[in-house]
């Protein structure tokens, strides 16, 4: 289920009420839309989510290009998603994410 191509599906599974909070996406970055984030534990910023972590915290509204400096960028943190088009790492299982996640409710 890992998604890594400009060819992605349909994310968004229902639609309701989602107030989308920002973040800072640490320096060094440049993730895609609909990248699932992590908020790194040292520097207190936005991570692409590694399947190292047990938390994860949103998914990006849009591509955040970060490599010069630390970018503000808006994640949703609740709503339910198809799984295949969120953008993981290679070693994500998205079983995994399912049964860690608490508000991401995925397909």
């Amino acid at each position: 289920n890992t998604i890594l191509t400009e060819e992605r599906k349909k994310l968004v599974a229902t639609v309701f009420y989602i107030d989308p909070p920002t973040v800072n996406v640490k320096l060094g970055a440049k993730l895609l839309k609909d990248s699932l984030v992590s908020i790194d534990s040292v520097s207190k910023k936005a991570v692409l989510a590694s399947d190292a972590q047990k938390d994860y915290f949103g998914i990006l509204t849009a591509e955040v290009d970060a490599t010069t400096a630390d970018k503000e960028a808006t994640v949703m943190v609740t709503g339910e998603f198809f799984g295949e088009a969120i953008v993981v790492t290679a070693e994500h299982v998205i079983d995994k994410i399912i049964a860690r996640n608490k508000t991401l409710f995925i397909k």
